[in-house]
């Protein structure tokens, strides 16, 4: 037959006259080995149950190192059903704190359980008075941290309140509204200018054109000439070139032509008769005056250079340099409204941006709209900005994307970083948790581009 265990098994731990620590009573130690109080129901009475009440034992099969159960629960103090799924053992660690570990580690020579459970042969010393010390000091810093940190929060609450940035931001942005809609009206009035002067400019162009025109034909006498002469003129024109030199060359030739086939003459006032001399035709510029008699023989060259910019007389000068004036400067000034006008669309979006920002509950967030936080690991600096952009030295990780939904603003995302070669984009999650200040920590890349970091902050108590 074989050899039936033990059923009972008592704790080992020693008494302490320190305070326990705060512990689920339904995890306290119970009169079956391994087992909680909570569970101790089950393995008391004279059968037990196992395999989803499929099976039953007497209770005297429970704890006798033989594995009956599928599911191994008649063995919770021994390691004889280790290797089932599930199957584990309950230290109670009094005046520590209470964790279950797998069967297999059950009488294995080690000791696991602060109280020397887990080896029946006890040569476990009970080490929980030392270790509920260390979790009781671990615990009260960091509780001493989250009062900090909770505290702190409250400032970022108040300082969110007080700042009426949205306010400010909302007042901001109806003006900006109204400042944009007053530079559209002023560019269609300049555009309206603009167009008025242009075709103003055109017309006192082309006046001056016309007059200029006249003074030439004038100053060539081409009214001497008849219709034949014109026609040879224009087709010798066409065929030499069409240089203001040229036009006076042939209009001479073309007098003398006409003078060496039929003379000219000319009545004097007492009725005589003489030959009239052959006309000194010239050409015109921009910059001769009306009489053309005013111009000498030593300038004559320079006179008879074309400059199409000037007036043809000082009066027209003047008329047509303010119109020009004129539209330079409304120009000028339409150039600007719409440099203003630019800066101010731009200036919208961001205000735009901002007010459509999530700050979180009470707006806990808001403190750090402007701040970024760097860590400096594995020849790295990181460099993490709420609600703007991360980065890896110069590499960008991503911009921000908002908290991740169902987080409880506790986990940033930032997204559509620089892309990795032959990967994705660069990406980083950010998860938050209670601190007395703000540090930025354990950057680590899990997945090719795709980082992860821890943040403590007083804005996730």
């Amino acid at each position: 037959s074989r050899a039936r265990g033990w059923l009972f098994g008592g704790g080992t731990a020693a008494a302490d006259s320190e305070p326990e620590l705060p512990a689920d009573p339904a995890l306290a130690a119970s009169s079956v080995r391994g087992v909680p109080v909570r569970d101790e129901p089950r393995y008391t009475g004279l059968r037990f149950t196992c395999d989803g009440g499929s099976r039953e034992l007497s209770v005297a099969a429970v704890n006798d190192d033989y594995c009956d159960c599928d599911d191994g629960s008649d063995e919770p103090g021994t390691a004889a059903c280790s290797g089932r799924a599930g199957t584990t053992f309950f230290c109670a660690n009094e005046q520590s704190v209470g964790r279950s570990i797998p069967a297999s580690q059950v009488n294995d020579g080690i000791c696991d359980c602060c109280d020397g459970s887990d080896e029946s042969a006890a040569s476990c010393s009970n080490r929980c008075v030392e270790e509920g010390k260390a979790i009781r000091a671990a615990l009260a810093k960091e509780n001493s941290e989250r009062a900090a940190g909770l505290a702190k929060k409250q400032e970022y609450i108040a300082a969110a309140a007080a700042s009426s940035s949205s306010s400010n931001e909302e007042a901001e942005l109806e003006k900006i509204l109204a400042d944009i809609q007053q530079v559209d009206a002023e560019i269609e009035s300049l555009n309206a200018q603009t167009e008025r002067l242009s075709a103003a400019l055109v017309e006192e162009t082309k006046s001056r054109e016309a007059q200029l025109r006249a003074r030439r034909a004038e100053a060539l006498q081409l009214a001497l000439l008849d219709r034949h002469d014109l026609e040879n003129l224009l087709i010798d024109l066409a065929v030499d070139t069409s240089s203001s030199a040229a036009l006076e060359r042939l209009v001479i030739e073309a007098f003398a032509a006409r003078a060496a086939s039929r003379e000219s003459v000319q009545v004097s006032a007492d009725g005589s008769i003489s030959s009239a001399e052959v006309p000194q035709p010239r050409w015109i510029s921009t910059s001769d005056e009306m009489s053309s008699e005013e111009s000498s023989e030593d300038d004559y060259d320079e006179a008879y250079q074309e400059h199409p910019d000037e007036a043809a007389d000082e009066g027209a000068t003047e008329v047509s340099l303010t119109v020009s004036q004129q539209l330079d400067k409304v120009k000028k000034d339409q150039q600007a409204a719409k440099d203003r006008l630019r800066k101010l669309n731009k200036r919208k979006t961001e205000v735009e941006s901002e007010l459509s920002l999530d700050f979180g509950p009470d707006n806990v967030w808001w403190s750090l709209r402007d701040s970024c936080f760097e860590l400096a690991a594995d020849g790295y600096t990181y460099k993490m900005c709420p609600f703007d952009k991360s980065r890896q030295n110069s590499v960008e990780l991503g911009k921000w994307a908002g908290f991740k939904e169902g987080s409880d603003y506790k986990v940033l995302l930032f997204e559509n970083g620089q892309k990795c070669w032959n990967g994705p984009k660069r990406s980083l999650t950010v998860t938050a948790r209670c601190g007395s200040d703000n540090q930025l920590l354990h950057v680590e890349e899990p997945s090719m581009c795709e980082y992860t970091a821890e943040f403590i902050t007083p804005a996730a108590c």
